[in-house]
């Protein structure tokens, strides 16, 4: 079979490819290495990026879908637990003022959701 293909193709078949195995390209070793220092602090860098991001887009997502408002955080901001979002109901309930204007907030919300299904 050999001889088949030799003679079919003459002897620029042996010729081309065996010429072409013999020329390889040189190998050329770069060292990328930056270190653990700087990989580590552009690691963490990034890290900080993306959960901004991500904060970002979980803030609009709320605000947008499920219509939280950031009106309704800055009024019951001092009664929120620092590190949590455990509201402390007790002194919440105790103060009418904050809890006439988380009503009128809640009512006004309700408006603007019949008015958009209108």
């Amino acid at each position: 079979m050999g001889a088949g293909l030799s003679s079919a193709w003459g002897n620029s078949w042996g010729l081309a490819w065996g010429n072409s195995w013999g020329s390889l390209a040189p190998i050329v070793v770069l060292d990328t290495h930056d270190g653990d220092v700087k990989r580590k602090k552009r690691w963490s860098a990034e890290q900080r990026v993306r959960q901004r991001r991500r904060s970002q887009i979980v803030k609009q997502w709320e605000r947008i879908v499920e219509g939280r408002r950031e009106e309704a955080l800055e009024i019951a901001a001092p009664f929120i637990q620092p590190g949590t979002m455990v509201v402390d109901f007790d002194a919440l309930l105790a103060r009418i003022d904050v809890i006439e204007r988380l009503h009128q907030l809640m009512i006004e919300i309700d408006d603007e959701d019949v008015l958009l299904l209108l």
